[in-house]
């Protein structure tokens, strides 16, 4: 999703590893980004996904 301020990015994060792991928002995290969300849950067990939404603005062009 795009607009003229911002962009939307959707990210589906699985965990491949036999152990439990957690998505952290910091990873996912940048100068632009304004928001971020982690559904269901930020914490996998084996095999299971979770959906990462990044709300970023746009970078602004050189010149303007």
């Amino acid at each position: 999703l795009s607009s003229r301020e911002g962009d939307v990015y959707v990210y589906t994060v699985t965990n491949p590893g036999p152990e439990s792991t957690v998505i952290k928002e910091e990873e996912f995290d940048g100068d632009l980004v304004l928001a971020i969300s982690v559904f269901p849950r930020p914490t996998l067990r084996s095999g299971e996904s979770a959906i990462v939404i990044v709300s970023a603005r746009k970078e602004a062009k050189k010149g303007n």
